[in-house]
């Protein structure tokens, strides 16, 4: 299940909870944010447990969008071992299901 993020300081624990995470910065206003949650819910149906899967408000977290150097949505962010890893930025749907894989997969035990 896609979680909300609900602050930075609720963000800093899921990552230093030490699972792989992906980050989905996006914007209510943007259409391809809209296209792309569509993607990442099934992604995240298909992916967990091996990793946790958040949705930004990118606007409405002005700190975690500062933090991850988010100019443009909708973007992504790999997060692993407590390290970004790799990004997307962009509504590339085939891109974001290989980096996806490619994380989740590092993951699986």
């Amino acid at each position: 299940m896609v979680e909300e993020a609900r602050g930075l300081a609720h963000l800093d624990e899921v990552v230093k909870a030490g699972k792989s995470v992906v980050l989905h910065f996006r914007a209510p206003w943007c259409e391809a944010s809209k296209q792309m949650d569509v993607v990442f819910e099934q992604l995240c149906a298909d992916t967990a447990p091996r990793a946790r899967f958040l949705r930004v408000e990118a606007e409405e977290h002005p700190e975690i969008s500062e933090k991850y150097s988010v100019s443009v949505v909708p973007y992504f962010v790999f997060i692993k071992n407590q390290e970004v890893i790799d990004k997307l930025e962009g509504a590339n749907p085939a891109e974001l299901a290989t980096k996806v894989e490619a994380l989740a997969g590092e993951a699986a035990p």
